[in-house]
């Protein structure tokens, strides 16, 4: 992988889940006196979505119900750094990441924002994950494999190719 000095990082974001905070629309007000400084520009987003719950086995069901999920995401005056935030996330997200320790500052700082609004009541947290995105774009002629493990590359049309699992 000689040809892949710098990972070609595109979106990061960092997100933390907690109990839901019942009426965090009436919150709103104090989000964006606490937001504002940093990330001034503000949205507000509905996002419809469907959850299914199946049990597998002799007593299988299935439960499908939807909803409308509503977010705060307050951004920075470029729009390359955000926090978002709904009834129970809190996340981060940025297309101008630097390296691991400026992000997880960035995420404090937004948290203990966060964690300041007075009557907020989090208590705990219940998931954290962070995920980051990279585009490999090869230069023309060079295969992907100089780029890449070939681990993770593609099996290569007509090629067999099986996935075993191993423990230990």
């Amino acid at each position: 992988m000689p040809n892949m000095r710098y990972a070609p990082l595109v979106y990061t974001i960092g997100v933390l889940r907690f109990p839901p905070i019942p009426k965090i629309e009436e919150f709103k007000n104090s989000l964006l006196g606490a937001f504002r400084k940093i990330y001034p520009q503000f949205d507000e987003i509905s996002l419809n979505f469907v959850r299914a719950n199946i049990t597998v086995g002799p007593d299988a069901k299935s439960q499908i119900d939807s909803r409308e999920l509503k977010m705060f995401q307050f951004a920075s005056p470029d729009k390359t750094w955000a926090v978002i935030l709904s009834e129970s996330h809190f996340g981060l997200h940025t297309s101008k990441y630097v390296d691991h320790d400026d992000f997880v500052q960035r995420f404090r700082e937004g948290l203990q924002m966060f964690l300041g609004i007075p009557d907020l009541s989090l208590e705990w947290i219940e998931a954290i994950g962070f995920r980051y995105v990279d585009l490999v774009k090869p230069l023309a002629g060079e295969p992907l494999g100089d780029y890449l493990h070939t681990w993770v590359l593609p099996p290569m049309p007509g090629v067999e190719w099986k996935m075993e699992i191993v423990q230990g």
